[in-house]
């Protein structure tokens, strides 16, 4: 099995208050158990005072893609998550999705 990089970058917040920035880009063979996800949500949503915003790249090549990611994320309550869809891994910045959960 090849070991993925996973990329956590902590940033001071541009409004200049002493909040953090968190942001975690890696790859995973495929979409972790319901249960992990709605856990790991949960923690940083609770940490942060806010949903965690998931993004979805439109241009992910296949429906069963969105599926996995649809099941390891059905059980989040609302107040834990939203949902965003990009057209591309160029458009990842707030303001430009197309749907929103």
């Amino acid at each position: 099995m090849t070991n993925h990089l996973f990329d956590l970058r902590l940033q001071q917040a541009q409004d200049g208050t002493s909040c953090t920035q968190v942001y975690l880009r890696g790859s995973v063979p495929t979409a972790p158990p319901a249960g992990e996800v709605k856990q790991l949500l949960a923690l940083l949503s609770q940490w942060s005072g806010s949903p965690v915003e998931l993004v979805l790249s439109v241009d992910a090549g296949s429906v069963a893609w969105f599926e996995l990611w649809g099941d390891a994320t059905a059980e989040v309550p609302v107040r834990h998550l939203q949902v965003r869809f990009t057209l591309d891994d160029h458009r990842h910045l707030r303001g430009d999705s197309d749907a929103a959960w």
